[in-house]
């Protein structure tokens, strides 16, 4: 019995290192899959231009995934760099650089006359705009203003042409006969009908068609014919 056992730990310690040897191989496999695809592609970036077949999509594809991994890299770069975590003295004396070169009055109005703009600071901005909308809001009021004079004004108009065909009326009227006033002939001595009116109207605050009238009551101040 003793033997027995013995043979069939031995066939079963066969069996286990058979196993081993098998997971082994399949890994070195693998392994030698993924080293052998390496291979290939660092071949293929290290050949000659003329022995890679590049076409126009791969060559695309390759320029855009570059740009995009140099724009990340960069981007990093500047955050890590702007909390303090990395620290690229080359870039801070840049950033001094440019703030001094910037900050220089002769930069800045050459800047000016190249651009046609003028440059100020945030508060000369913010109470340039407030300026504006103050304007705005005096001309929004003056424009009210205006509207109201305008209507006004068209209200006098339309009274003024109703007193105007009013006066047309009473001149042409046969009866008080103001078309015959004549208001450079003589009154009497040395006045003319016009004086006399305006003497009747300061005078007497009278009224200019009846001082006309009464100016007419002489012969000589209508018209002939």
């Amino acid at each position: 019995m003793s033997v027995l056992r013995q043979a069939s730990s031995l066939s079963a310690s066969a069996d286990a290192d058979v196993e081993a040897l098998g997971d082994a191989d399949a890994r070195v496999n693998e392994h030698a899959f993924l080293l052998a695809a390496i291979f290939r592609k660092v071949r293929a970036l290290l050949a000659p231009a003329d022995e890679r077949k590049y076409t126009p999509i791969i060559f695309a594809r390759d320029a855009i995934l570059g740009v995009i991994c140099g724009m990340l890299i960069l981007s990093c770069g500047v955050f890590l760099d702007h909390h303090n975590i990395l620290h690229f003295q080359s870039a801070h004396h840049f950033r001094e650089m440019a703030y001094q070169l910037l900050s220089d009055p002769e930069t800045i109005t050459t800047l000016e006359e190249g651009a046609d703009m003028k440059f100020v600071g945030r508060e000369d901005y913010q109470s340039g705009w407030g300026e504006i909308d103050a304007i705005r809001t005096r001309l929004g009021e003056h424009e009210v203003t205006l509207k109201e004079k305008a209507e006004a004004l068209d209200r006098e108009r339309k009274e003024l042409e109703a007193l105007r065909q009013e006066y047309d009326k009473l001149i042409n009227d046969p009866l008080i006969e103001l078309s015959k006033y004549c208001g450079t002939c003589k009154w009497g001595g040395s006045f003319t009908c016009d004086q006399r009116v305006l003497f009747l109207q300061h005078t007497y605050n009278t009224n200019r068609i009846l001082a006309m009238n009464n100016a007419m009551r002489r012969e000589s101040c209508k018209k002939k014919g």
